[in-house]
């Protein structure tokens, strides 16, 4: 069967359907799959994405942040999306959030980009809820490829690995390779994984490497897969492979957002008040036409507005500027347009610096690992610690 996705996006559209098996039968949601993969298998590896672009990190079923998001910034094709992975897992609403996503990318395929984080693969989604919620809402307790669980995760293992803005900023789930030398072996990488082989490899390191400053050079992660990588290495590879920064997720950071001290690499965490234990905020990240990239944060619901911050302005593209929009209890104002000026528009009533000044990034915002956020939301290790 083929799936009416305007009529499925006006299902999960409305907030009063709160039982996803009546909006999205089994047999619809297996036939959204079937869908989803196929434009995935159309689409390479490394995905070529031209600016303006609006980047958003981990998602984790937090559904109602993921609309507010669409809400405030716009839907597209109006306005384009690169999504950096880990949408299931950890929030309650999985199964809305990959089905919204999935509709938005096979109709608007040229517009909508999902990449594959580290929980779209089955040794990490059979274990940190995906798989439980399918069970509970759906009754499928099957965990081969003949159920709804293996079906997501056959179609998981088409998404592409990575994504390239404007020829100049290249995008991933986790971070940079020991292996990598050249874009090319990004976009060589084969699909249908449902695990990275031998669970090492640029493929891995793609989806669960992490920056360290405190560190020089490549170091083992404490995760239990993949490496660390110090700002040195950051550096050079930025060089060696002729962009001008990586934009990863797979991190929770305080703010929403971290830059690097290099300023050639920026952390970008969309799920604010994570699995409802952290205080963080969320924000996505803009990429205008001139490489210019701002960014909005999303602080927790309920609390007060962030204050805002000094922009981070670079000699060279791309250049940070910051844009810092107050929450609402219903984010029910009409939706904002991303202007290319320097300053933002009258009707754009947010507390935002847009100055030309030049400052040092900000090295307080603590970076919560995945280890860490396991210890805290389950009292104990995991065999491989993971966000």
């Amino acid at each position: 069967m083929d799936v009416d996705v305007d009529a499925l996006l006006l299902r999960l559209h409305d907030r009063r359907n709160v039982n996803i098996v009546e909006s999205v039968p089994a047999d619809e949601m297996l036939a959204l799959i079937r869908m989803a993969q196929i434009v995935f298998q159309s689409q390479p590896m490394l995905v070529e994405v031209p600016p303006p672009v609006t980047i958003c990190g981990d998602i984790h079923g937090q559904y109602s942040d993921l609309l507010r998001i669409f809400d405030t910034i716009g839907y597209p094709p109006a306005t384009n999306y690169v999504f950096l992975g880990d949408y299931v897992d950890r929030g309650s609403h999985n199964l809305e959030t990959i089905a919204l996503l999935f509709c938005y990318k096979i109709k608007y395929p040229k517009n909508f980009y999902l990449l594959r984080g580290n929980h779209e693969t089955s040794i990490t989604n059979a274990i940190y809820g995906f798989q439980q919620e399918i069970a509970r809402r759906y009754g499928d307790h099957r965990k081969d490829i003949n159920g709804m669980w293996g079906a997501f995760n056959i179609v998981f293992s088409q998404m592409p690995i990575a994504g390239l803005i404007g020829g100049r900023i290249l995008c991933m789930h986790g971070g940079l390779s020991p292996n990598l030398t050249s874009l090319d072996q990004i976009r060589q990488l084969p699909r249908g994984w449902y695990d990275p082989p031998n669970n090492q490899g640029i493929m891995m390191d793609l989806l669960w490497a992490d920056p360290d400053s405190r560190i020089t050079g490549w170091q083992t992660s404490p995760r239990g897969c993949s490496y660390l990588f110090g700002d040195d290495v950051i550096i050079q590879m930025t060089a060696l492979l002729n962009i001008d920064m990586v934009v990863r997720a797979h991190q929770v950071v305080q703010d929403g957002y971290e830059i690097n001290g290099t300023q050639k690499l920026v952390t970008v965490f969309s799920a604010p008040n994570y699995a409802g234990q952290f205080d963080n905020a969320g924000a996505v990240m803009f990429v205008e036409r001139s490489l210019r990239c701002m960014f909005l944060q999303f602080p927790p619901l309920n609390t007060r507005s962030l204050p805002p911050k000094a922009p981070l302005a670079n000699s060279s593209p791309p250049v940070f500027q910051e844009s810092t929009k107050p929450a609402t209890q219903s984010e029910q104002e009409p939706k904002q347009e991303v202007k290319s000026e320097d300053k933002p528009s009258p009707s754009e009533k947010t507390a935002s610096h847009n100055k030309s000044t030049t400052t040092k990034p900000k090295d307080e915002t603590k970076v919560k690992t995945s280890s860490d956020v396991d210890k805290e939301l389950s009292g104990s290790d995991a065999s491989l610690s993971r966000k």
